[in-house]
C-alpha cells in the first residue's frame, strides 16, 4: 500500500531563512513585516508562516484577504492634520 506524505503545515526554520535570506529572528520578522507577509510570532520569538500562504505568495496568487485589504480606502490620507 502506498502512503502519501504531506508537506508540514508550517515552514521550517530553514525555509524561513531561505525566503528572507536572514538568520536572526528579529531581522526575519522585520523583513516579513516590511513586505506585508502574514505570519505569527511564537513564544520563542520565531516567525511562523503557513506553508499554503507562502506558496500562494511566492507563486503570485492573491488571496481574498489580501485583495480585500488592498481595496480599502486610506482614510488617514484625507484626515486634517
Amino acid at each position: 500500500m502506498e502512503t502519501l506524505t504531506r508537506a508540514p503545515l508550517l515552514l521550517t526554520l530553514e525555509e524561513v531563512q531561505q525566503i528572507t535570506g536572514l538568520k536572526l529572528r528579529g531581522r526575519q520578522i522585520e523583513w516579513l513585516r516590511t513586505r506585508h507577509w502574514q505570519f505569527e510570532v511564537n513564544a520563542r520569538g520565531v516567525p511562523i508562516i503557513a506553508r499554503s500562504y507562502a506558496e500562494s505568495r511566492l507563486s503570485g496568487v492573491t488571496t481574498s484577504r489580501q485583495s480585500t485589504r488592498a481595496k480599502r480606502p486610506n482614510f488617514e490620507a484625507v484626515r486634517p492634520a
